[in-house]
């Protein structure tokens, strides 16, 4: 009997090791800049990754920037490199983890990018705008909900700041709020992706486990981003769906608005006044009415403005045997030496 109870829990720590994770993100952008949805499909194998995306630009301008074909990275732990490839075109391009770490500490080093060392008092000296006040943190469990058909817990987490803008003494908040439902159920799905990645950053002799695409958000706000990085670790289980937000008071922006504010009003009017003569009719006047209808919209809104407001759900888990040639670059592709 417990050589079978071994065996099975060998051969269960075996096919956990293969693991599969599909997740959807949208996002609004930072700023209301760069709005998107994407797919994506993580694939995990001893020392191998395969991270498959498809990224669409959603705002009204970049939307024209959006891109065929699915984009494909694998990281090999194995043999220290990074391969990247779209799937529409025959070539890929090469990265080695030295020149990883390079690039990286070329890029990020003295910018406050987590895991890089920074010089405090270079920190200290960069004040900006506002005096902070400590974080004010909490945390709040919300009962249960099925996600994906999967029982997770709903947690959500508030990360508060007051500020004291300097030049005026006006108070603003800058609040950060994170709802999370995570399950134990694939608890362990956590645990391979936190190995792979902390293996991955001592490979490139970066002290601690990152997340890349918090690394500018890390800079403006670490703080905060910080006190968040904690409270989410304490947190057990998988995280099925996070809905990630942050927004912020614009009371002294408010208070310190100056002429140019009024002439700046006064021009949107002019412009609506000047989009109505030139193009004349009735059709001119409805666009005219549809223009001056937003400029009075954006006068008129308030409270606090959001900075960035991003959705992730995940929508499988499959444990389970992955073919290794997914691991590798496709035959008949050629390096790409740009």
């Amino acid at each position: 009997m417990k050589k079978i109870a071994l065996l099975s829990f060998l051969l269960a720590g075996l096919a956990w090791s293969q693991l599969t994770i599909e997740t959807t993100t949208t996002s609004d952008g930072f700023l209301g800049q760069g709005a998107f949805e994407s797919t994506s499909k993580t694939m995990i194998q001893g020392e191998m990754k395969r991270d498959e995306s498809q990224l669409r630009f959603t705002g009204s301008i970049m939307k024209h920037m959006n891109k065929k074909g699915m984009d494909i990275q694998i990281t090999r732990l194995d043999r220290e490199v990074i391969w990247s490839y779209n799937d529409q075109d025959k070539k890929y391009t090469e990265l080695t983890f030295a020149e990883m770490k390079s690039q990286m500490e070329k890029g990020m080093q003295g910018q406050g990018y987590p895991g890089m060392e920074t010089d405090p008092e270079t920190s200290k000296s960069d004040d900006g705008e506002y005096e902070w006040q400590d974080p004010v943190i909490e945390v709040k469990e919300l009962g249960r909900e099925a996600i994906s058909g999967v029982d997770c817990k709903h947690h959500v987490i508030t990360v508060t700041t007051v500020g004291k803008h300097k030049a005026t003494g006006i108070l603003d908040t800058l609040l950060l709020k994170s709802d999370i439902w995570h399950s134990k159920e694939y608890g362990q799905a956590l645990e391979i992706q936190k190995t792979f990645n902390q293996r991955l950053m001592e490979s490139m002799g970066v002290g601690r486990e990152t997340d890349m695409g918090l690394a500018q958000l890390a800079k403006m706000y670490g703080e905060q981003m910080a006190g968040y990085a904690d409270e989410l670790k304490k947190l057990d289980g998988f995280p099925m769906k996070t809905v990630f937000r942050m927004s912020s008071t614009q009371n002294a922006m408010a208070k310190g608005e100056s002429d140019e504010s009024v002439e700046e009003e006064e021009s949107s009017e002019q412009s609506v006044t000047d989009l109505r003569k030139g193009l004349g009719g009735m059709f001119g006047k409805k666009v005219a009415q549809m223009a001056k209808s937003k400029v009075q919209k954006e006068k008129a809104q308030s409270g606090p403005k959001t900075i960035l407001s991003t959705t992730s759900l995940v929508t499988a888990i499959e444990v389970g045997e992955i073919q290794p040639a997914l691991f590798e670059v496709p035959t008949g592709y050629k390096i790409d030496k740009k």
